[in-house]
């Protein structure tokens, strides 16, 4: 996650968003969709399979003029959508990935999403799902608490258990296919809280399992127990070099504190993250121009950075400058900007107004020999992806996008001692990005002492920088610095410890696994919650504007919880 020395955004447009009815439909038709199950809190999805897919999700939405709020990913054929509520009607679309792309990163090797169908959940007898989670997650019990309706009717519980071991059975539905035999039925007390409300608890369970709770006849809802040893975080993360959701492999991320503050970057200059395309083209409509003709000319280049894309791009020269106006093969935000966007080369790496900002589940193994300092429970030393450093280092491509050592710009955000800037960054990289080379291998040679090397606990376990307030009030590094306030951290994901879908961490040596339900947020969302994009900086004694769009950005992951019931991570 690129974050220049900052300074602060302003600026905001009208726009034009993908809607469920109107971006390019995959000629798949709607047959191929299909909602075949239903209850209260949960929809099974089917679809004819791509021969050519290696997997699909189903994305939600509210309404045909609305972009999707959740998603939920799947190597089959099939899928159940928890956490829904009663009598609503979804639209869903289906989106698959070809099996020949290296990653499923990056959004734009996605096929285009299918028509949408409308589904309708049930009616349940209260309105809302009988029960909830409570407590955190824990490897054998499970808390739960009762909704009003079923606290003022049971002084007794009748619970309903189903055991599901396998994530892949969970996939494959077996929710509606377990035999009634396989459930296993209990009567439970209650306990009073002293705030009124009614809980049970589930106990002598099985670790790392789902578990499908009724209780009193009403519809199951799913929960979890947690994998012994394993931890579990929310990740957030805004798409590169595409407006629908992209995914954790080689990517960067960050804590429900920190993403507000990338959010807010600057360059030292004042050029601020884009929020719209008419930064870059007078209208959304030439933005828009531009990048179909750039896929007319380069339709197999789009996100191969400079080995492909830019070398394509400046063999039609003349004809992109007709179609996108002047543009530059350097580091420019300024100036070809939305070439440097459909290339996947370059800073700043969003559109921030138009990506999606798609929230995440994690399970990952702790990083062996983890610093205390990179995150609570056991993370790798923080690695840097499909950035500009990376560009000017490997030629990285956001097809298969590639990390590298934690870059100056990046460590300054987490405030470290000048000492320890001295022992490992120096001079500064040959082409492309003037910034200071840091190093973590052995190597004196760039870009060799960039590399992520097998032996570094950063190439396949879950890394983690903090990130401190003042934002951006230090411009050089201290020995020490007077404020220094925590504010969350970002995160990363390494390709090379990412588990398949259905697998957990420990199988065939992977250690993290990206949960398959997520959720979206958008630009437009922000703003309607209150963001404020004034540039106000913080200081050693105010940052109450960076505090302000901190706890706005928190309250809007929460704006479509009245169509998705949340739970913890990990539950």
């Amino acid at each position: 996650m690129k974050c220049q020395s900052i300074v602060w955004v302003a600026l905001l447009a009208a726009c034009n968003l993908t809607a469920c009815s109107s971006s390019p439909v995959r000629n798949i038709g709607t047959a191929a969709l299909r909602c075949t199950r239903a209850t209260s809190n949960a929809l099974l999805v089917e679809w004819d399979a791509d021969q050519d897919a290696d997997r699909y999700y189903v994305a939600l939405c509210e309404s045909l003029d609305s972009r999707p709020f959740a998603l939920q990913t799947s190597a089959g054929t099939n899928l159940t959508v928890h956490d829904l509520v009663p009598e609503t009607t979804y639209y869903l679309r289906l989106r698959s990935h070809p099996a020949a792309e290296p990653t499923i990163a990056w959004a734009p090797g996605w096929n285009e999403m299918s028509a949408a169908i409308p589904c309708t959940t049930t009616k349940a007898t209260s309105s809302r799902i009988p029960v909830t989670r409570y407590g955190d997650v824990h490897p054998t019990s499970i808390g739960i608490q009762l909704t009003p309706f079923i606290s003022a009717n049971s002084a007794l519980l009748l619970v309903s258990i189903l055991h599901v071991a396998r994530e892949a059975d969970v996939a494959n539905g077996a929710l509606w296919t377990a035999p009634a035999s396989d459930w296993t039925h209990v009567r439970m007390p209650t306990t009073t809280l002293p705030s009124g409300a009614r809980v049970a608890n589930l106990t002598g369970l099985v670790p790392g399992s789902t578990y499908y709770v009724r209780v009193n006849g009403h519809d199951a809802v799913m929960m979890k127990t947690s994998a012994p040893g394993m931890l579990y975080t929310t990740l957030h993360r805004i798409s590169e070099y595409a407006e629908d959701v992209d995914f954790l492999e080689n990517h960067n991320s960050a804590s429900v504190e920190a993403m507000p503050l990338y959010l807010m970057t600057c360059s030292p200059e004042g050029n601020c993250q884009p929020w719209n395309k008419t930064q870059f083209t007078k209208t959304d409509a030439m933005w828009d121009s531009c990048e179909v003709t750039l896929a007319k000319l380069c339709p197999d280049h789009r996100g191969t950075g400079f080995n492909g894309c830019v070398q394509c791009i400046d063999d039609h020269r003349d004809a992109v400058v007709r179609a996108c106006g002047n543009y530059t093969d350097q580091d420019s935000e300024r100036e070809g900007y939305p070439v440097h966007y459909y290339c996947g080369v370059g800073w700043p790496e969003n559109l921030m107004y138009f990506s999606a900002i798609t929230e995440y589940c994690v399970e990952h193994a702790p990083a062996p020999h983890a610093d205390p300092r990179w995150g609570p429970g056991g993370f790798s030393q923080y690695a840097s992806c499909n950035s500009d450093e990376v560009d000017g280092a490997f030629n990285n491509s956001a097809r298969d996008p590639s990390c590298m050592c934690w870059v100056y710009d990046d460590r300054t955000m987490s405030l470290l001692p000048k000492a320890e800037y001295e022992a490992k960054c120096s001079g500064s990289m040959p082409w492309y990005v003037h910034e200071k080379i840091c190093n973590c291998t052995d190597s004196k040679e760039f870009p060799a002492s960039t590399m992520i090397l097998p032996e570094d606990t950063s190439y396949n376990y879950v890394g983690a920088m903090p990130t401190f307030l003042p934002w951006g009030y230090y411009r050089e590094p201290l020995a020490s610095y007077p404020v220094r306030i925590p504010m969350g951290y970002n995160y990363y994901t390494p390709k090379h410890g990412a588990c398949g879908e259905t697998e957990a961490p420990g199988t065939n040596g992977c250690t993290w696994r990206r949960h398959p339900t997520a959720r979206m947020l958008y630009g437009p969302d922000l703003f309607a919650t209150g963001w404020d994009d004034r540039f106000i900086p913080d200081t050693l004694t105010n940052q109450s504007h960076t505090r302000y769009n901190v706890k706005v950005f928190e309250k809007t992951t929460h704006l479509r919880d009245h169509l998705l019931q949340r739970r913890c991570c990990g539950c």
